[in-house]
């Protein structure tokens, strides 16, 4: 299994799968994220792409704080 290397969350199904995963782990690492993704869906992605799909999807991880703040946005 290789890293993809551009994308993460193109479609709505990935998008949906990643919400409900941050949904499921609020406190877990983008590392661990990672992890779970690829466990998940058997794709390995970067921590830099999880984090870009993160935000990308409106969540944010507060610096000094353990937990995930969202915002509204419909996936």
């Amino acid at each position: 299994m290789g890293t993809h290397p551009l994308h993460l969350c193109v479609s709505v199904e990935e998008r949906r799968a990643l919400w409900k995963q941050l949904e499921e782990n609020q406190e877990a690492t983008l590392e661990r994220h990672c992890e779970l993704w690829e466990n998940e869906r058997g794709v390995r992605v970067s921590v830099s792409t999880m984090s870009r799909a993160v935000r990308k999807l409106g969540w944010t991880f507060k610096k000094g704080c353990e937990a995930w703040d969202h915002g509204s946005r419909d996936v």
